[in-house]
């Protein structure tokens, strides 16, 4: 049983500590899960393909790091990279004349010392600036390359999309349907979320987050809005295959 956030954290922060309490399905969750698969299914192969994922995804979902500490890190990167393109232009404007001035400025703030030693700082200090400027434009290019196309490649609640892009693709492989979000049309119930892949998602959604499906139908939402614009995907069954032992 997971504890509950503190009020205040973000939708992926809720999901990522509930998966992070996740030990795995129960007899009667897989049994539930099973129940949930339309006829015909590899219901036979669940139990194999959920304990894998407890096993291989989950920690590898928990690695990733949240949307909200991505923006913050591509902010200082992004920081980092304009000042140093910005320091490397002002010190390539400079004249030998004003590198020079620098330089004796420099030693003499580091205190008076004989003719021979002022020389010799004067020589370091001068080989220490130009140094700064060749590594300047590999810092400011390393700091822009770090930086993560999050509009792109991550979306706001990334736990969800990554649970819900796996399952989407055990739904596909265990039934031989595609995973689809289908919603109620008509007046009663229109817009409700419906069918196989949506049954099955509802009885996987609670052992994993817990309080029912609240939040399902949002993350299936946005899950089927961003796959559709951005792509996603999920190669957990691919690897999962071909980790198998041939028989």
């Amino acid at each position: 049983m997971s504890t509950s956030p503190a009020r205040g954290t973000s939708a992926n922060d809720k999901m990522a500590s509930a998966l992070a309490s996740f030990d795995g399905f129960s007899d009667a969750e897989v049994n539930a899960i099973c129940a949930s698969l339309p006829p015909g299914s590899k219901h036979g192969e669940l139990s194999e393909i959920l304990a894998a994922w407890t096993r291989i995804a989950v920690p590898d979902h928990l690695l990733h790091e949240p949307y909200t500490e991505s923006k913050k890190r591509n902010a200082r990167l992004k920081a980092v990279a304009q000042a140093s393109k910005s320091l490397n232009a002002a010190l390539a404007s400079l004249s030998e004349t004003d590198v020079a001035m620098i330089v004796n400025q420099m030693a003499d703030e580091r205190g008076r010392r004989s003719y021979d030693a002022m020389r010799a700082e004067r020589s370091r200090l001068q080989d220490q600036l130009f140094d700064l400027r060749d590594h300047l434009p590999v810092l400011s290019q390393a700091a822009t390359d770090l930086q993560v196309p999050i509009r792109h490649h991550n979306p706001p609640n990334r736990t969800a999309f990554l649970v819900l892009s796996d399952f989407a693709a055990i739904f596909s492989y265990v039934s031989g349907l595609p995973a689809t979000r289908r919603t109620v049309s008509g007046r009663e119930g229109e817009g409700e979320d419906t069918g196989p892949f949506f049954k099955f998602l509802c009885a996987v959604w609670p052992p994993l987050f817990g309080d029912g499906d609240t939040g399902l139908s949002a993350a299936l939402k946005k899950w089927a809005t961003y796959s559709k614009a951005k792509g996603g995907g999920s190669y957990f069954i691919d690897n999962f295959l071909m980790s198998r032992p041939r028989t």
